[in-house]
């Protein structure tokens, strides 16, 4: 695939029965469809979102190493991190290589290495240890705040934060070709509630809003409240509303 084809991945998932659709300038609308799927057209490209079901967040082969990073049972995150890189390198390898387009036989090919253990295994085991390496670094350079061995213990332990994912994407697909778009929730309504790293990295997310006329009934939506964002990583990192 050449650079002007996309990948998406989302943290969240993506309901049975609900439609998105994105349009040109990053704009989101939910309502009822039987269907799944999204289009979103950044500098002219286009994009699909498909929904698949791949290897199990909870199988217990996953067990030794969440206990030897000290992760949270729940590993969505992780998951999230494995998945972009199964596919992009797949993408790397399969199209780049033979120049293909990217046909139903080669995304069910890749929805295969998915739910295949000796692909999905080694790289969430990568994404643990990378996310347990960031975490303890923090720590270190951030002594004072954690009081107690408890304190560091739910610090290792929380789920992954939306940051801590761009985090890594921001490392692990630098040099790469195809470009990734990370759809997530706008978390600044979360920022009297958040604690060490996140309640700074939440800062860059203000501009989208509390969202409280989201949360009442009746109530005419401000726009300038934005529910969904778009992070770009290539050619520049960019946070993108997508309401």
């Amino acid at each position: 695939m050449s650079n002007d084809h996309d990948t998406k991945t989302s943290s969240r998932t993506v309901e049975e029965n609900s439609q998105t659709e994105l349009d040109s300038i990053g704009h989101l609308k939910v309502g009822p469809a039987s269907d799944c799927y999204a289009n979103f057209s950044p500098e002219g490209t286009e994009l699909s979102l498909l929904q698949q079901n791949t290897y199990d967040q909870y199988d217990s082969i996953f067990m030794p190493s969440i206990r030897r990073n000290q992760s949270p049972r729940s590993i969505c995150g992780p998951m999230t991190m494995a998945n972009v890189m199964i596919i992009n390198d797949f993408l790397e390898e399969v199209l780049s290589s033979e120049d293909k387009e990217l046909t139903q036989a080669l995304l069910d090919e890749v929805c295969e290495r998915l739910r295949n253990e000796s692909f999905v295994v080694p790289e969430v085991v990568s994404a643990l240890e990378w996310l347990k390496e960031s975490r303890e670094t923090y720590i270190k350079e951030n002594v004072s705040n954690f009081k107690t061995e408890r304190d560091r213990r739910l610090y290792l332990s929380a789920w992954t934060a939306n940051y801590e994912i761009s985090d890594f994407f921001r490392e692990h697909l630098e040099g790469k070709t195809y470009r990734v778009f990370f759809s997530r929730y706008n978390q600044w309504p979360q920022n009297l509630a958040a604690t060490y790293e996140e309640a700074i990295r939440l800062k860059e997310e203000e501009r989208f809003g509390n969202l409280r006329t989201w949360k009442r009934k009746n109530v005419k939506r401000d726009e300038s409240e934005v529910r969904f964002l778009m992070e770009e990583f290539h050619p520049q990192r960019r946070l993108l509303s997508a309401t």
